[in-house]
């Protein structure tokens, strides 16, 4: 399965997304990534309803988040 990794403040980890059917042939000008072929859970042409969040603390978040990272190194 696909899920979220959890590396954003805005999307929970763990949440599935959908799942992998295949990795096709990896690009020899780019070894260090993969492409794979995911299947999304969502089908995205019944997606009727969106709702828009903006987060008025992002900036914040930003520079709590830098704070920690630079605690970590």
């Amino acid at each position: 399965p696909v899920v979220t990794s959890g590396y954003s403040l805005m999307i929970p980890q763990g949440h599935p997304v959908g799942k992998v059917l295949g990795t096709p042939k990896s690009d020899p000008e780019n070894p260090y990534f993969l492409k794979i072929k995911v299947k999304l859970n969502q089908d995205m042409s019944t997606v009727r309803d969106v709702s828009i969040v903006q987060n008025l603390f992002q900036p914040e978040l930003d520079s709590l988040q830098q704070k920690i990272i630079a605690n970590e190194q």
